[in-house]
């Protein structure tokens, strides 16, 4: 099953602009925004990218015991033991392949990303998913697959194991993705205003399993908002005016060095 996203078409930042304010203008926690260099890429996980899907369970539990057991030699900062979505959070910050896409609240953040780097294509996108209907599906197929309360938050370890990890879903087309917001947090996923979309169907891809448990959901609930690459140059430059730069989202040396750089190429002396 595809994905079908309403697009819009931007020409100029003000096309742009208006169109970000149309969706999460008045209520910005309505939407989750996700930058793409490049328009032709799909919603696409690490993890889908670096291995076929037949090997990414088997995968990705390889890769988190590992991490998990290992990660003490390299830090004091790490997540509780039974912290399964802090791990999973802490891997996706390091670079570690897993079924997390990152996402965030903030359109503008989504659009820095977006417009971080220069493309080949011609194109850049922000893609948006209504996070009420998202969430709204997820908790009501959870609640009917696995018994877990409506009201009840997935990030909790016991809840999440039954979700991220079952057998129910082979043999079905059944899909299921949920938000989750680690409560173990590195500092650039608060700055980023960031959160996460799990594809708990290891047997699917995200796209399939997200377009299979929003498919009764009427067609206003994801966007892709589509703008010329060429307005890479004039977006960063407007972004440094809502405080939007590598130093407030990568709270550290790294970002203040890609600052410094980034601000001597759009106000060279």
């Amino acid at each position: 099953m595809s994905l079908f996203p309403q697009e819009i078409k931007c020409s100029d930042w003000v096309d742009l602009h208006n169109a970000i304010e149309a969706l999460g203008g008045a209520d910005p926690y309505q939407w989750l925004f996700r930058g793409h260099v490049e328009a032709s890429w799909g919603l696409i996980p690490l993890i889908e990218r670096e291995c076929e899907l037949r090997r990414l369970l088997p995968t990705e539990l390889r890769l988190y015991d590992e991490f998990r057991s290992k990660a003490h030699l390299y830090t004091t900062q790490v997540p509780p033991v039974e912290d399964v979505v802090g791990w999973l959070s802490t891997m996706q910050h390091h670079g570690v392949p897993t079924r997390l896409l990152d996402w965030s609240y903030s359109a503008y953040v989504a659009l820095f990303f977006a417009c971080e780097r220069a493309g080949e294509e011609e194109s850049a996108a922000l893609w948006a998913i209504h996070t009420e209907r998202l969430s709204t599906k997820s908790h009501e197929l959870a609640a009917d697959m696995f018994g877990i309360p409506l009201d009840a938050v997935f990030e909790s370890p016991e809840r999440f194991n039954r979700i991220a990890f079952p057998h129910a879903f082979e043999g079905t087309s059944t899909g299921l993705v949920i938000p989750i917001l680690p409560r173990f947090r590195v500092s650039r996923l608060s700055s980023q205003q960031g959160c996460f979309l799990l594809n708990c169907n290891y047997l699917a891809t995200f796209e399939e399993s997200v377009a299979a448990m929003m498919k009764d959901v009427s067609s206003d609930w994801l966007y892709r908002i589509v703008f010329p690459s060429s307005l890479r140059i004039e977006c960063l430059k407007r972004l440094m005016h809502f405080n939007i730069h590598p130093a407030s989202l990568y709270p550290d040396l790294e970002g203040l060095a890609k600052f410094l750089t980034l601000k001597n190429t759009l106000f060279p002396v």
